[in-house]
């Protein structure tokens, strides 16, 4: 994502970008590189409007949400992640409390 990033962000041509286009131009290698890296937090099957689907192919297919979907679990882990270690400090400080 790096690399795609610096692509983007240096040449002013990319400006009209399309994640879905970019997607087409990849090899399938390529391909499941972006879905391992990416769809980590789909099933291996994606039941979506009735119907189940690989997903690779959900991915291809809904590479825009699927990227909002992982950005949302992300910060719900880093939160989590904030969350408890303050829980861990108040432990602490209640433990030190105790002992006074």
């Amino acid at each position: 994502m790096a690399t795609l990033r610096n692509k983007l962000a240096h040449k002013i041509e990319n400006v009209n970008f399309s994640f879905e286009e970019h997607l087409k131009i990849l090899n399938k290698d390529q391909i499941n590189a972006y879905t391992t890296a990416f769809g980590y937090s789909l099933n291996d099957v994606v039941e979506f409007e009735g119907q189940c689907i690989p997903k690779r192919e959900y991915f291809v297919k809904n590479s825009k949400k699927t990227l909002w979907f992982i950005s949302a679990d992300i910060l719900a882990c880093l939160y989590l992640e904030v969350e408890i270690v303050e829980l861990e400090d108040n432990q602490k400080s209640l433990d030190w409390r105790q002992k006074i």
